[in-house]
């Protein structure tokens, strides 16, 4: 009964992940290829550690390097990536301050 509730469980949770998206075209990075994109419920994602406008206290994070691999713009204009909880934003070299929250740019593996 166990085993029985634990795959019905899966098969829900699978249904929800891998249905039709209602996206557009232009958001799905598979779109183009025919196949379906995979969209993630609002109630399963979890909560950014850090918001746009906070300042970080400095050593606590990791930069991130070999950005263009990783299918990120380049480094310029003083500001860096940072990685915070296996979420990559970029930040104000200076003063530390979070820019932007740019995860979604890339496949983190």
């Amino acid at each position: 009964m166990i085993l029985l509730r634990t795959l019905s469980a899966f098969a829900v949770a699978a249904l929800l992940l891998w249905t039709a998206s209602p996206v557009g075209a232009g958001l799905c990075s598979t779109s183009s290829t025919g196949a379906r994109c995979a969209v993630v419920p609002d109630a399963m994602q979890k909560p950014l550690p850090v918001l746009p406008g906070v300042v970080l206290e400095r050593g606590q994070y990791n930069m991130v390097f070999n950005v263009e691999y990783l299918g990120l713009d380049p480094v310029e204009d003083g500001w860096i990536y940072m990685e915070i909880e296996d979420e990559v934003y970029r930040v104000d070299w200076h003063s530390h301050e979070v820019l932007a929250h740019v995860t979604s740019r890339y496949y983190l593996f």
